[in-house]
């Protein structure tokens, strides 16, 4: 807890970076992973899909933090 004090960031940086983590982590595995049949390969387009739209978001809230601290 002390290093993320030092470190200068704070709990939303740190919970949004974990959460980008856990997005990619999903990520990879629903790349690794292929459907057997027509739907799972439907379900595996959709659940990539929005695992990047939600990636995207966190990128973005994660750069108006930064933008936001250089001012």
């Amino acid at each position: 807890m002390f290093e993320i004090m030092k470190s200068g960031k704070t709990n939303t940086e740190v919970a949004l970076f974990k959460e980008r983590n856990e997005v990619k982590d999903q990520i990879e595995h629903w790349e690794n992973n292929e459907g057997v049949n027509w739907l799972g390969k439907w379900a595996r387009s959709i659940r990539l899909e929005r695992l990047y739209i939600r990636l995207a978001s966190i990128e973005k809230k994660i750069q108006k933090l930064k933008n936001k601290g250089k001012k």
